[in-house]
């Protein structure tokens, strides 16, 4: 038997025989797609401020309250939030912005220029709301840390996504009740731009070495042959 994540590979085990092996079979990403390298700027992403980017669903698991009191304490000078993507809370989401200079809506865009975007952010945020613990790995995370860019997650301290920030040290995982905190580490990362590709250049290389598609089916090729 196989799960995508650590903490479902432990619950499998309490419920296989001791003769059923359990391994980690997680999701990929094919890390030569999402190159984490910026060629060219994506024209959502021209401003020379420090650009914050939300791309993907618009939905109901995201802490969106969270999102409107976080841009609300943002330095308008020198930062702008950029949020890509469609879903249930997109026309609630827009109406509840439309008033923040800072914010720039976008549609979703094609598959083929999901890399340029995500390399031309200098940060990547991902809400999660924190009475949910998340047991899998998020695919948009694997594309945000292939990225090369440092990410802000907010959510359930017992979430797997903690653990891979953890390890990786590619990123910032907070609750959402520690704001004043998580804006100290943007500021950081605003001024200390040697910090910031470090932190970017710590995710891919954890991207590279757990999740990329080749590494990952070759591991499930030797678990197979194992049995």
């Amino acid at each position: 038997a196989s799960s995508i994540s650590y903490l479902m590979v432990e619950k499998l085990k309490l419920k296989l025989s001791d003769k059923t092996h359990a391994f980690y079979f997680p999701n990929w990403i094919d890390t030569q797609e999402i190159i984490g390298l910026e060629q060219n700027k994506h024209p959502y992403l021209s401003s020379n401020k420090f650009k914050i980017l939300y791309s993907g669903n618009i939905g109901e698991k995201q802490d969106w309250d969270f999102f409107l009191n976080f841009i609300d304490r943002l330095d308008t000078n020198t930062i702008s939030v950029i949020v890509v993507g469609d879903g249930s809370k997109k026309e609630w989401l827009v109406e509840k912005t439309k008033n923040y200079k800072i914010v720039k809506h976008y549609p979703p865009i094609p598959y083929k220029n999901l890399s340029n975007l995500l390399n031309s952010a200098d940060l990547h945020i991902l809400f999660q709301k924190e009475d949910v613990i998340d047991t899998v790995m998020p695919s948009k995370l694997l594309g945000m840390m292939a990225s090369k860019k440092p990410s802000l997650i907010t959510g359930n301290l017992q979430s797997e996504v903690k653990r891979v920030i953890d390890e990786s040290k590619g990123g910032i995982y907070s609750s959402k009740n520690e704001i004043n905190e998580i804006l100290k580490k943007i500021n950081i990362l605003i001024n200390n731009l040697d910090h910031s590709k470090k932190m970017g250049e710590n995710a891919r290389n954890y991207i590279l070495k757990k999740y990329d598609k080749k590494s990952i089916l070759e591991s499930f090729k030797n678990e197979i042959e194992k049995l």
